[in-house]
């Protein structure tokens, strides 16, 4: 077996492996036996008999009979005390000193805490009377047990503890679980995690106060807890104590916290509530009432300031930034305060630094040749070549966007620099005019551009001392570019095609930034359809109104926008439009996975299209439905299947969604769609390009046959180029920008809410199916069969709810040799577009075990991926890690672990894998990506398995919310019945 002691302390919790540790090292187990790659063995609790069995594979899977195991899923402390026994066989593996023990025994214990424990508590101080208990030890008593160890004077059983607020967190986290702790009479419960958010029954914004207002709720005291706040909940027969969901606030926050626990109202100047904005909203539970509830966070835009002074061989730059008017910051790579922020603008809406806009001001400088100085927001260039690549092709554009100030001695300079640059002008209708000329309009003949370059340089000195130099859109992009279209100029008129007459108004508009031919043309804009069941927002509307001009005029077009912002009802709204001008037909291509998502959008957005769905094994029969039907609707596997059917038909529109699925241009897939017959062409992917350039030929195949040439040609000219080339992406981006529309949540950040909800619905294979409808009626006869004898079925309905719950997630959670399930397929399908546009993620499931399996998975390889769990130690290493880290990422979290505390603004989607009942708790966790701080739009995804519990659920969420609390384990239920039971698994 390769496991070792380090190994199993990082696959589990630090709670389970103390614990663990702790049976072994007492032999608690019973039974042991090893297996291959199997070990069982068994544990006596009071009267009880636990039995467990561990598999020991590349993924450790554990079944127990104890609680956590059977309503979590996780790896409890039974699995690592079988593992720990395993491994002790071999004492040279074991890697640490065993913890001390108190007197050389495992002792039960009682601790008596103050009467005043709440009044004590807010002081940071507490006394502690400790006595031995007749009881057999346990689980907790052997956390407490080894902080007496390594606290008490002398390792001696102590009769009394005197504790200093250093003192205090610790000694509570060892009795968290402890069921002998008291305080008079009431029994008193530490929580093993924090506490949840503070329910606010109203927020008002007055003038310039702020007024917080709790909800009713058990009699609570502010405690001391660290660096953070904690509270004591009090009721007539316990004590609950806890952190509150906070990390490392201020000192002036947590007297202010405090103040508003006490009294349950708090009123607070608006300066000192945006001091700590970002704390009192995670004291809070999602939705906030009042103001608080209205507040919109949207960035403030930075205003960029550059001083430039030097020659044709140096540059010094001091670059700046500012926000609203306040103070001007110097800019850096290492990020400077920003005072002022965030800022209340108006009643609503508070403005908030926009950090990624900083650093993409300094991306820009340094892009451009820049380094940092030796003071902050001092920038340097140095090298001659990059100094006037600088001036001639890089300053132009910054001064449209920055304040640029020049100084003397470099305005004198400039007066003698001449850049010739390419201009390009239309005659007439597809009639094109190319010439070079300088900045003052001076004609520069062709012939003589190319002499220069010929020399191998980009500039040249005139008889006068002037400089003249040639900007780099010739040799980079202009003239690759004609000879990519196959165009020769004479006498430097060209004629146009619709698609290049495109491109070069895309050109002329774009190539005096950046070169990034992102299409935003002024389309006329097209009366959205009355059939249309749904209002456009703005950029949909012009979405939609690109697809049908470029379906009319090119046949073919590629929406390629970010996830989130509907291509699907921009889609159909085409397909509606284009009804109406006479097209009878459309083929929609889709995943299996999300066939059942298009037809709940049609059935929603366009109620008056007739559609069938071509899928399954009774499809035969409805070909000829099919054919009379305004939409075919069928999955790439079965049109594969189906081929010979479709190559019979002429389609008038055909749709490719997740059309990244025909990157490889040689699978059965993309040669067959292909094939497929049809007037107009339109491909719908985030994704256009995953890994290879030859992915977008693939998608162009279809788009627009022919287009790129042949595969041989386009490899190439654009797969096998020069990697040096610095314009071979900017000429292929400009090639195919006349078919390709793509918007970033960035671009349109104002026409969108702050977040965006969607639930996807997902279908279980036909195996998994099977395997559900099998345990989920084994588990009611055996309900039934207890029930009759003992009524002691409740526990096993929550046992076989977490197995249909874990297969609805994953089949592998229950089966290590099944396949993969369909929620992973998509979640991979997700995690795909989002690396390829840069985008961070956060991916939440309650089940440990699934995050394991997602962490290591090879479609994941190439990705940086962040962990965190109940046995995460360095939680705020990680998320200062996530946050700074300069790319695409994902941030596997637990539910439990990481659903409070965390700020992760840099995310800017959400993917819950396996909801929780309770959507407080759901929203709770998203707002760790929706909160203060975040610039964007938050996408948050719910994806959920159709004809199963979760969907069942999901109907009793408004009317049986304790049956919903049960199943999370928040509460016990309060209208359970047999009726609710069978709603949820027949």
């Amino acid at each position: 077996m390769d496991w070792s002691e380090e190994r199993i302390r990082k696959e589990t919790g630090w709670k389970a492996f103390r614990e663990g540790q702790a049976i072994a090292r007492h032999g608690k187990v019973a039974g042991f036996k090893r297996g291959e790659s199997l070990l069982t063995g068994a544990f006596k609790e009071g009267r009880r008999t636990i039995r467990t069995v561990a598999r020991t594979g590349d993924v450790l899977s554990v079944e127990c009979g104890c609680a956590i195991n059977r309503e979590s899923g996780e790896i409890c402390s039974h699995g690592v005390a079988l593992l720990l026994t395993a491994i002790a066989e071999a004492p040279a593996e074991i890697e640490e000193a065993p913890e001390p023990v108190l007197d050389g025994e495992l002792i039960a214990s009682a601790v008596r805490l103050p009467e005043s424990l709440g009044n004590m508590l807010s002081t940071g101080r507490l006394s502690a009377q400790i006595d031995r208990h007749q009881s057999d030890p346990d689980q907790a008593d052997a956390i407490f047990s080894m902080w007496l160890a390594r606290n008490a004077p002398g390792g001696k059983f102590p009769k009394l503890l005197s504790l200093s607020p250093d003192q205090v967190e610790e000694f509570l986290a060892a009795l968290a679980g402890h069921q002998r702790v008291s305080a008079g009479s009431k029994r008193v419960l530490v929580s093993e995690d924090r506490l949840p958010p503070l329910r606010l029954s109203q927020s008002e914004h007055r003038g310039n106060r702020v007024i917080l207002s709790l909800a009713a709720s058990a009699d609570l005291a502010p405690i001391r807890w660290g660096k953070t706040l904690g509270a004591a909940a009090s009721s007539k027969e316990a004590w609950l104590l806890g952190r509150l969901p906070v990390d490392a606030p201020s000192l002036v926050w947590r007297d202010e916290a405090a103040e508003l626990i006490s009294s349950g109202e708090l009123e607070l100047s608006q300066d000192e509530f945006l001091e700590n904005a970002d704390a009192w909203l995670d004291l809070f539970q999602s939705p906030l009432p009042g103001w608080l509830g209205r507040l919109r966070f949207e960035p403030a835009v930075p205003q960029f300031s550059l001083k430039l002074e030097g020659s044709l061989n140096a540059l010094d730059a001091r670059a700046e930034f500012s926000y609203l008017g306040l103070e001007a910051q110097a800019l850096s790579a290492n990020l400077s305060v920003a005072p002022g922020l965030p800022k209340l603008d108006g009643e609503g809406v508070l403005r908030m630094r926009d950090s990624a806009g900083e650093q993409r001001g300094v991306q820009r400088l340094i892009k451009a040749g820049f380094a940092e100085g030796s003071r902050r927001g001092e920038f340097v260039l140095r090298d001659p070549d990059k100094v006037l690549a600088f001036l001639a092709d890089d300053l132009p554009t910054l001064q449209r966007a920055w304040k640029v100030t020049l100084g003397d001695r470099l305005s004198h300079v400039l007066k003698s620099l001449h850049v010739i640059r390419p201009k390009l002008e239309s005659s007439q209708s597809l009639a094109w005019e190319l010439s070079f000329q300088t900045d003052a309009g001076k004609g520069v003949p062709e012939q003589k551009i190319r002499e220069i370059l010929r020399s191998g340089k980009r500039s040249v000195k005139t008889s006068n001392g002037a400089t003249v130099a040639i900007s780099r859109e010739i040799p980079e992009v202009i003239e690759p570019l004609m000879a990519d279209l196959g165009i020769v100029t004479r006498e430097g008129k060209i004629q146009a095609d619709r698609a290049r007459d495109i491109l070069f108004r895309t050109y002329r508009r774009n190539n005096q930034d950046g070169l990034i031919a992102n299409e935003k043309e002024e389309i006329e804009r097209v009366r959205i359809p009355d059939d249309l069941n749904a209002d456009l927002r703005d950029y949909q509307q012009v979405g939609f109104s690109w697809l049908v001009d470029r379906l009319s005029t090119l046949s073919g077009a590629l929406l390629a926008d970010e996830m989130g912002l509907g291509k699907t009802i921009q889609t159909l709204a085409s397909v509606i439009a284009l009804k109406q001008a006479g097209s009878a037909s459309t083929l929609i291509l889709v995943p299996t996975s999300l066939l059942g998502n298009w037809q709940d959008e049609i059935q929603r957005f366009a109620p008056k299209l007739s559609f069938v769905a071509l899928h399954g094994s009774g499809r035969d029969k409805l070909r000829d439905e099919a054919l009379k039907a305004d939409i075919i609707l069928t999955s790439y596997g079965t049109m594969c299947r189906d081929l010979a059917f479709h190559l019979k038909q002429d389609y008038d529109l055909l749709v490719v969604d997740e059309a990244s699925l025909l990157r490889n241009p040689d699978s059965e897939v993309s040669r067959a769609v292909a094939k497929l017959n049809a007037q107009k062409r339109l491909a719908l992917t985030g994704t256009p390009v995953e890994n290879r350039l030859r992915d977008l030929w693939s998608i162009f195949r279809v788009v627009a046959p022919g287009y790129l040439g042949s595969k041989a040609e386009f490899e190439e000219r654009y797969q096998s180029g020069d990697a040096a080339d610095p314009g071979l992406h900017d000429r292929l981006r400009l090639r195919i920008s006349p078919f390709v529309l793509r918007r970033t949540k960035a671009e349109v950040a104002k026409d969108l809410p702050e977040k965006i909800e969607i639930d996807e619905w997902l279908d279980l294979d036909k195996d998994t199916r099977q395997t559900y409808a099998a345990i989920a009626k084994a588990g009611l006869l055996e309900i039934e069969e207890m029930e009759a004898k003992s009524g002691g079925g409740r526990m096993h309905l929550l046992t076989l709810l977490l197995r249909l719950r874990q297969l609805c997630l994953d089949s592998r959670l229950i089966d290590d040799e099944a396949k993969e399930g369909a929620k992973t397929q998509r979640l991979i399908e997700i995690l795909s577009e989002r690396h390829q546009s840069g985008g961070k993620t956060l991916v939440f499931s309650q089940f440990r075990k699934y995050l394991g399996l997602i962490r290591n998975s090879k479609e994941l390889a190439d990705s940086k991926v962040f962990s965190l769990d109940g046995s995460t130690r360095n939680r705020g290493e990680l998320v200062r890690e996530f946050q700074a880290h300069d790319g695409p990422a994902v941030f596997l979290i637990s539910l439990k672990a990481g659903g409070y505390g965390l700020n992760l603004t840099a995310a800017d989607t959400v993917i819950h894998m396996d909801p929780w009942w309770n959507p407080a708790v759901e929203a709770q966790a998203s707002d760790r990506a929706h909160r203060i701080g975040q610039t964007q739009p938050v996408t948050i995804y719910k994806l959920l398995t159709r004809d199963s519990v979760e969907e069942r659920v999901r109907r009793l969420q408004a009317s049986k919310q304790g049956v919903i609390d049960s199943i999370s384990g928040d509460a016990a239920p309060a209208n359970w019945n047999e009726a609710d039971f069978r709603s949820l698994l027949d």
